[in-house]
């Protein structure tokens, strides 16, 4: 099962007033994203490439529609514990920096729009260290914890190619 979210052109746009959040579980909490940086939402990948000497919090790669794409599990690159696997799991592909990864989360609860009053600051305990948390929304009896995906401590994915050597095909075997 796929879960499409419309591509930007063709969301309807949210008043001024409001955002719309992808909500989503992690060990047992709420988290959100703004929807502004949601691809699509799709199952787990049942064949992920496990990569040597990778960060905890990279799963590996995967195929979706011929592009390889990191799976991070999102639990673990907060340092919370990591995602099972299991019915409920989901990944959420975002978009960053022109890059897309693909997010595993507990469980996709729903798609909201919420006032940006309701978006309260960060506070006590939320260190400038977790930059990435935003703000918290208080939605039914629970408190959503807002990320902002552009600022997660994902550094290692985002190396820059510059002066990188470039793989080029090789134009035959030599012989010895």
């Amino acid at each position: 099962m796929v879960t499409a979210v419309e591509p930007p052109s063709e969301r309807r746009q949210a008043p001024a007033d409001c955002i719309q959040l992808v909500i989503f579980r992690l060990a047992g909490e709420r988290y959100a994203v703004e929807v502004r940086w949601v691809r699509e939402i799709i199952l787990p990948p049942d064949e992920v490439t496990i990569l040597p000497q990778s960060p905890k919090y990279l799963k590996g790669l995967f195929n979706l529609r011929n592009e390889v794409l990191p799976l991070v599990d999102l639990g673990a690159c907060l340092g919370l514990t990591e995602n099972p696997r299991n019915d409920d799991a989901r990944v959420i592909l975002v978009e960053i920096n022109e890059k897309t990864l693909g997010f595993l989360v507990g469980a996709v609860e729903a798609v909201s729009r919420v006032q940006r009053t309701r978006i309260g600051r960060p506070g006590i305990g939320l260190t400038s260290k977790r930059e990435y948390i935003t703000g918290l929304v208080q939605m039914d009896e629970d408190l959503v914890i807002l990320l902002a995906p552009e600022k997660l401590p994902l550094e290692e994915l985002f190396i820059a190619d510059e002066g990188q050597p470039t793989a080029k095909p090789t134009q035959g075997i030599e012989t010895l």
